[in-house]
């Protein structure tokens, strides 16, 4: 009777936390109702308060939208084809760079500039999977992706160019996913062999070599700046548990990451992070801690606390992305593949 009562406490303690967390979130924002998604949504800063987003919508096309002073400016709908999930990453000075895979498996992509998106234009290459980008420094991007034979290709752009494509011999089954460092580099993850964690990292010209993390893995990673240099966190499923690998900087070895530490949360999709704050990060997932398809978000600041609800009644993987001031905003595909956003917490 005790340990049913003792259950019974903990189960409401939890129950309290969420709502009282939940009411930090805003309300559900539609993003316009003229697209529906077909993939996973990217967003990336433009500047302080200001995000941009992308996805692909009806008829393989890419679809286009900025957040600016709380309201959403409507789906701008580009030209061409693209073939996998899109990924945008800032490229500094308020701009913007969005790449998807094209009809030939090049690298498409388009750049929003001055509150304009150009049309969209290949970089080359020959893409196996969606691409991923992040910046290195100044005005520098890279984005990798699993190339034809399993391997990891990828290009960095100046602003005026795309370097010839890099091509590194691996065994990837899913992935990549690339981040930031903080530092001027590029750190990507990836699942090989037996589900294991694959770490590489490069500063835009030779990459320092790929490194085994172990772990059984069962979905992309998604890594994520940690506010300190050199730091990230990648977040990974296995299973229904989330845990989390931290690499806290320095010297590009396998004993420079931490061993897999449990984010406090069962999901039944891909973790998507942001960062927060300095040495903070959010990330958010669809859990199965009910049967409302949710979205809940966690902080790790060091260690993981309790998770939350944002929203239920929406479908992952959300796509989550710094405002500033320690507030994100969260874009979620809602049952009829319509968007909406809430930004907290």
């Amino acid at each position: 009777m005790k340990a049913s009562l003792r259950t019974l406490t903990a189960v409401c303690l939890l129950l309290v936390q969420s709502a009282i967390a939940q009411a930090a979130w805003t309300s559900l924002k539609p993003l316009g109702n003229s697209t529906s998604a077909t993939s996973i949504v990217s967003c990336a800063p433009v500047k302080a308060g200001s995000v941009a987003c992308a996805v692909r919508g009806d008829n393989h096309k890419l679809a286009v939208n900025v957040y600016d002073a709380g309201d959403w400016s409507g789906w701008k709908v580009l030209g061409g084809t693209v073939t996998s999930d899109p990924s945008c990453t800032e490229r500094g000075a308020g701009e913007v760079i969005c790449a998807a895979r094209g009809l030939g498996n090049n690298l498409v992509f388009t750049r929003l500039n001055a509150g304009k998106w150009s049309d969209l234009a290949s970089a080359g290459g020959d893409l196996f999977g969606a691409p991923t980008c992040a910046r290195i420094k100044s005005t520098r991007i890279l984005c990798a992706a699993r190339s034809a034979t399993g391997g990891m290709t990828s290009s960095t752009y100046t602003g005026n160019t795309w370097s010839d494509f890099d091509n590194q011999t691996a065994n990837l089954i899913a992935g990549p996913n690339c981040t930031s460092d903080g530092a001027g580099k590029v750190i990507c993850a990836a699942v090989g062999p037996s589900g294991h964690l694959l770490v590489n990292r490069s500063g835009g010209g030779s990459w320092e070599g790929l490194l085994d993390l172990a772990g059984v893995i069962h979905d992309t990673p998604s890594c994520v700046y940690l506010g300190l240099p050199g730091q990230v966190v990648c977040v990974t499923r296995s299973g229904q548990l989330l845990n989390s690998y931290r690499f806290s900087g320095g010297t590009w070895v396998s004993g420079s990451w931490g061993t897999a530490v449990y984010a406090n949360l069962q999901s039944i999709g891909r973790p998507e992070c942001s960062p927060l704050a300095s040495s903070q990060i959010l990330c958010a997932s669809v859990s199965v801690f009910d049967l409302s398809s949710s979205v809940w978000a966690g902080i790790f600041n060091g260690g993981w606390g309790t998770w939350s609800t944002v929203s239920a009644g929406a479908y992952g993987p959300p796509a989550c992305t710094p405002l500033g001031g320690s507030k994100v905003v969260c874009v979620l595909v809602g049952a009829d593949n319509k968007l909406n956003s809430t930004t907290g917490p």
